[in-house]
């Protein structure tokens, strides 16, 4: 498959999007383009939407980068490791209480924080710097205080450090930047640890956690992990696409413009065929698998069996 820029579609999404009555100027054309890589994403299981990566953790906790939205398939030192939902603690007939056993090894989905790293409970000062001197704006954070008290507090870029001892950091608001952005607490004793680290183009940010039964003990195990990718709007020239099938794009196009006209089935016939030639494309790109060869052991007859009791 090719890798694609939005510069590289442009000027031939342009055309389509003429055709079918879209209004061709580069903000209405970026929103469709990306109406349609939001509902294509949402029709199959793309090559392009994931990614292997291996991971090492806290505590048995793994935070996913802000550009990666889910764990797909783990393995923990060559053994795969099954990813439970995040209800699975309260199924009737599951494990009950998250807990290290001898019976049951698998990875909790723990749902999306702010930060990877929650302060003590006595709370701690929160410190925000930018990895570019020439950042810019204010970056907002919201939680709690040491005492359970709601705070929001207001942090000047490049660097800045607040007063209030936060006890639980809930949300995190921010503009893009030029540098990634590091956000550190410093505990009662001056000793200063990063909880989470953002990327440039993050806005709302939050990093998904998933807690491991059988690395809780052992910090030299590491997770080699298919992920799945978190989907961006692209807002300039040089993002990289997610759907980098210009047919599929196409059509995705022409599928959000009649949307707009209120052809609704005729939208759906258009999202359907550009996921048709997705799934074409898949079909080639991951290539043609044989099946396991299966090895037969004769078993004898009933007439041929001795009972033994």
């Amino acid at each position: 498959m090719l890798k694609r820029t939005y510069g590289d579609v442009k000027e031939e999404l342009r055309r389509v999007a003429g055709q079918t009555g879209l209004v061709v100027d580069d903000p209405r054309l970026k929103t469709a383009v990306n109406l349609a890589q939001e509902r294509l994403c949402t029709l199959g299981e793309w090559p392009f939407q994931y990614a292997r990566i291996k991971f090492a953790h806290r505590g048995g906790v793994v935070a996913l980068p802000t550009q990666y939205e889910a764990i797909v398939h783990t393995a923990i030192n060559r053994q795969p490791v099954e990813i439970q939902p995040p209800w699975f603690e309260f199924l009737e007939y599951g494990p009950g209480p998250y807990q290290k056993n001898e019976w049951c090894q698998y990875g909790l989905d723990m749902g999306e924080h702010a930060t990877y790293v929650a302060p003590p409970q006595y709370g701690a000062q929160a410190r925000i710097a930018s990895t570019s001197g020439s950042d810019t704006g204010v970056v907002t954070v919201y939680g709690l205080d040491a005492n359970k008290v709601a705070q929001s507090v207001t942090f000047t870029l490049p660097d800045a450090t607040s007063s209030v001892l936060w006890s639980r950091i809930d949300r995190v608001t921010k503009p893009e930047t030029v540098g990634d952005l590091v956000l550190s607490f410093i505990d009662r004793n001056g000793r200063q640890y990063v909880a989470a680290d953002y990327r440039a183009r993050d806005k709302n940010p939050t990093f998904r956690l998933y807690r491991f039964t059988d690395l809780v003990e052992d910090a030299s195990k590491t997770i080699d992990a298919i992920v799945r990718r978190r989907l961006f709007d692209v807002e300039q020239d040089s993002d990289e696409l997610f759907v980098t099938n210009l047919s599929a794009l196409r059509l995705g196009v022409k599928a959000v413009a009649l949307l707009d006209k209120g052809e609704l089935e005729a939208s759906e016939g258009a999202f359907r065929a550009a996921a048709q030639i997705l799934r074409d494309e898949a079909l080639l790109y991951r290539a043609r698998r044989n099946s396991a060869p299966v090895n037969v052991t004769r078993v004898a007859s009933m007439g041929e069996r001795t009972d033994i009791f």
